[in-house]
């Protein structure tokens, strides 16, 4: 994976243009119902706990282009009468030609779990 850079997933206006176009190409994930930006406002805009933490996952760059995404979603949990704040893994897209870069991600997640718990609820 020469010149491939990985790193959190900054929301900002022109870092969301960039992941909705790699979201939305044709050859991408086709969602059931909706489109990306009712998904990702969503996640992150209208989601009530989108405060309790501000990390919203991870994206790999090649060449200064995305190629591939691994989202998650803050949450709360109740615990003994108090919210403690989760993330929730979602869609994990990767172009075909960097499946190594997949695998990089989930394990990043897998360690990120040490300092809070992650559920994996059925990302794609």
């Amino acid at each position: 994976m020469p010149d491939t850079t990985f790193q959190e997933y900054q929301d900002s206006d022109a870092e969301r243009a960039e992941l909705l176009a790699f979201l939305k190409r044709p050859d991408g994930l086709a969602l059931i119902q909706g489109t990306w930006e009712d998904r990702i406002r969503h996640w992150w805009d209208e989601n009530p706990y989108a405060d309790l933490l501000p990390y919203r996952g991870r994206v790999i760059f090649h060449q200064g282009r995305v190629v591939g995404f691994a989202g998650s979603l803050p949450a709360g949990y109740a615990l003994h009468g108090q919210t403690i704040p989760v993330l929730l893994a979602t869609t994990l897209e990767v172009l075909p030609e960097y499946p190594k870069a997949g695998l990089s991600m989930l394990l990043k997640m897998r360690s990120l779990s040490e300092e809070i718990p992650i559920f994996h609820t059925t990302p794609s």
